[in-house]
């Protein structure tokens, strides 16, 4: 019996080689297609898939009989033969998500439908920038790995978040455990034994909150995490925003005020310094020595330590000390996030942590100042909310987001160099796969030759563009770029976001034509992976006419303008073209 695992990771087998192999991809992706879209028929796969009727037939009972897919029976139809509906078991694959936070790890497993399963937190844990704390880490999860009631075999991915700067393409914390040569990733990998994903806790309770909250149907929104750090949590176009490092966020850290305070990160005058709960909990502590009435006296009096959860609490039972300094950090922090939306113009501002708890003593005061310091027109547009999610959700959201990295990446069967995942369709046919790797890891390379970022995705556009061989500057042309010489890596950029959405469906039309409707791949289908923006197709041209095309965009071209400017005509089109 074949397991999931085995499903996704059988690309990296070697072994494998002829209907075999051909046969696995195909598999793959009739689990990966079930995965994004649910149940469905025979005749559906086929017609996504573009694969034979037997074909499909033989390959999806297989599946039945290895318990990985199941027969649900006849679907109801107008007219004519009922077909049988099939779908992915509901004990065919599981994630665990975990967060490891400053006074206690959080574990969850979570199904494919992103359903909770189970979930665990350990309160006795305490975060501390030692080996043996990592040593503890990795223990944890591998002790709630065995024992969480879940088959290993079964479990396609495990998420781990944390704390503190994470970059989830290195797989490193770049606050804790640093002197490691191995980063915290591949460490836990090779302790637990399953494909791991690090990540900010932070960016993963934002996409819980997206995915699974209020905000699921609103594509642009920022998570405000307030406890005794602060940080935020970016969704643009319904994507997590990370930075060209990887570090976007650490909205705490703008040196918003003129003091002499250090914050943690070294550095004066920061966001964090005046108005995170552990400057608050300074500033209580230092005002009850100064003999400031506040309910709170008493525990500072048995030398206990002041929390920030005690300051709201206090502040709930009417002591005014308590409720002065959290509306005092409200206004400012209010001040701080008029900045953000008036750059960002999200649909929802979602705030969530410790200081959340406050409720209208933190929320009334920020969004005062919120509407006090930005633009009306922004403002306005603009919801605020209380995060409804618990302080587990945290693990939750790198749940699912190692979900979503496992089972899309599977659908294609390999990564691409550009910058992580490139996007693939899920009805790309098993026999171009080959083809279409090689093509876009050689364009890929081309324009990493030329010095382009490959983490953009403008540039991620024009290398599948690329895949339009000699038709290249027509379709440029026809999404309203005219390209007198060349388009530079600077040029790019300042290029706008609907031009680029033109692109696409310039792209996507120019592979449909070619193929014809009836042999056509389906590009509407396409799965968006990391960073990714539309689905890759087939190719009919030569790789060599592919490849040239790709080294007079990326790299002839470029050096004859080394030393001049860049001649770029923008045609005219409208947003109701593109949309």
């Amino acid at each position: 019996m074949t397991s999931l695992t085995e499903f996704f990771n059988k690309h990296e087998d070697d072994a494998l080689k002829g209907i075999s192999h051909k046969n696995s991809i195909i598999k793959r992706n009739i689990i990966a297609h079930m995965a994004v879209n649910g149940e469905c028929t025979l005749s559906e796969l086929t017609k996504q898939l573009h694969i034979s009727v037997p074909t499909i037939t033989k390959l999806v009972q297989e599946l039945v009989e290895e318990n990985i897919v199941t027969d649900n029976g006849k679907v109801e139809t107008p007219g004519g033969r009922r077909p049988n509906i099939y779908g992915l078991a509901n004990s065919a694959i599981y994630f665990v998500g975990v967060n490891v936070g400053r006074d206690f790890m959080g574990y969850v497993v979570t199904d494919l439908q992103n359903n909770m399963i189970l979930e665990q937190m350990d309160p006795t844990f305490e975060l501390l920038d030692r080996p043996q704390c990592l040593d503890r880490i990795c223990t944890n999860i591998e002790e709630f790995v065995s024992s969480c009631g879940v088959d290993r075999g079964k479990i396609l991915g495990l998420g781990v978040c944390m704390t503190g700067r994470v970059n989830p393409t290195t797989g490193r914390s770049y606050k804790y455990f640093t002197s490691s040569e191995e980063s915290m990733r591949e460490i836990i990998e090779e302790r637990v034994g399953i494909r791991t994903l690090f990540e900010n806790d932070t960016r993963a309770r934002c996409y819980a909150e997206y995915s699974c909250g209020k905000a699921k149907d609103e594509n642009d929104m920022l998570y405000l995490h307030l406890g005794r750090g602060i940080a935020i949590g970016i969704v643009m176009e319904g994507k997590l925003y990370y930075g060209k490092s990887g570090f976007a966020g650490e909205f705490g850290h703008i040196p918003f005020f003129d003091n002499e305070k250090i914050c943690a990160c070294g550095k004066k005058g920061c966001l964090e310094t005046e108005v995170s709960g552990i400057a608050i909990e300074e500033k209580i502590c230092s005002l009850i020595e100064k003999g400031v009435n506040t309910i709170l006296r008493e525990k500072y009096d048995r030398k206990e330590p002041i929390h920030i959860d005690d300051i709201i609490a206090a502040a709930k039972n009417d002591d005014n000390l308590s409720i002065e300094l959290i509306e005092e950090a409200g206004e400012k922090i209010g001040k701080a996030v008029a900045f953000l939306i008036n750059i960002f113009n999200p649909e929802t501002v979602i705030v969530g942590g410790n200081m959340a708890a406050a409720g209208d003593y933190i929320m009334l005061p920020l969004k005062s100042s919120t509407n006090k310091y930005s633009l009306n027109l922004v403002y306005k547009d603009t919801k605020f909310r209380l995060s409804k999610l618990n302080e587990n959700a945290n693990a939750w959201g790198v749940a699912m987001l190692i979900r979503n990295q496992v089972i899309k990446c599977g659908a294609s069967g390999f990564l691409t160099s550009l910058g992580g995942a490139i996007t693939l369709p899920v009805a790309l046919p098993a026999n171009v796969l080959s083809v279409l790797y090689m093509q876009l890891q050689m364009i890929a390379a081309i324009a990493h030759m030329g010095g382009y970022d490959l983490q953009s995705d403008r540039v991620r556009t024009l290398v599948i563009a690329c895949l339009c061989g000699n038709q290249l500057k027509e379709v440029l042309k026809q999404a309203g770029i005219k390209v007198g010489t060349t388009l530079t890596a600077k040029a790019i950029q300042r290029l706008s976001a609907v031009l680029f959405n033109r692109i696409n469906r310039t792209v996507t039309m120019r592979l449909l034509s070619r193929f014809g409707t009836k042999s056509a791949i389906n590009l509407g289908k396409a799965i968006p992976l990391v960073g990714g923006l539309i689905g890759g197709g087939f190719d009919a041209y030569s790789t060599q006419i592919i490849g040239n095309k790709a080294k007079e965009m990326f790299i002839l071209e470029a050096r004859h303008m080394e030393n001049g400017e860049v001649v770029v005509e923008v045609i005219d089109v409208s947003h109701d073209e593109v949309d």
